[in-house]
């Protein structure tokens, strides 16, 4: 494990007690009443145990002359393939996708890594927009599912670790990667690489894009 990588495993791991407490405050919540006291008590615990005051440190990948001048190249023949709409391949590696990703604002941000037909980011997302926890961020491992939907790369969430423990799905509903999504499609060659396509999709640890 890298030391960069280490940052995402330092929380000692919680049991079936500690998510119980979280469940059960996120319902008195909404109950409301007498039970302010439990609620604050939880949200505090969480604060301190499952979030942190910073960002952890994301590795970002640096290409080769080489590798960078091949994925240009690459890119270059899909994008005018697609402006004289003919059928073309495009296939993406892990690195491939972190070297884009180093010259979006998600540099630092998120890492990116495919093992068979399953995309893990290694990430930290801010949580400013949650009540309570501004300047508050998650840091850890997340499975995503990939997809285009209207013209638009997207990035859903399907499971997150932290540390060694994995995040119950109940508790992923109130997760998005919204900010992900919006700063890689606000990149000009990625929102060229999925206009129009015909088929997207993973593969031996490989994205396909295809039209």
């Amino acid at each position: 494990m890298q030391a960069d990588e280490r940052q995402f495993a330092k929380k000692k791991r919680r049991g079936c007690f500690f998510w119980g407490c979280l469940t059960l405050g996120l319902f008195f919540s909404l109950v409301g009443g007498c039970t302010a006291f439990v609620v604050h008590q939880t949200y505090t615990f969480v604060k301190r145990e499952y979030t942190a005051d910073k960002p952890a440190e994301v590795p970002i990948y640096q290409p080769t002359p080489k590798e960078w001048e091949n994925l240009q190249r690459r890119i270059a023949d899909f994008r005018q393939a697609v402006r004289e709409n003919n059928s073309a391949e495009l296939i993406l590696t892990a690195d491939d996708i972190n070297a884009i990703t180093a010259k979006t604002e998600l540099a630092g941000k998120a890492y990116f890594n495919i093992e068979g037909d399953e995309v893990t980011v290694l990430g930290t997302v801010p949580l400013d927009s949650v009540v309570g926890f501004s300047g508050r961020y998650i840091n850890g491992t997340y499975s995503v599912m990939l997809s285009i939907e209207n013209g638009k790369f997207v990035m859903t969430p399907t499971g997150l670790t932290i540390g060694e423990e994995k995040v119950p799905s109940e508790l992923m509903e109130n997760l998005n990667l919204e900010n992900f999504t919006t700063e890689i499609n606000k990149n000009e060659v990625i929102q060229e690489l999925v206009t129009n396509v015909n088929e997207f999709y993973l593969e031996d640890g490989k994205l396909i894009i295809r039209r």
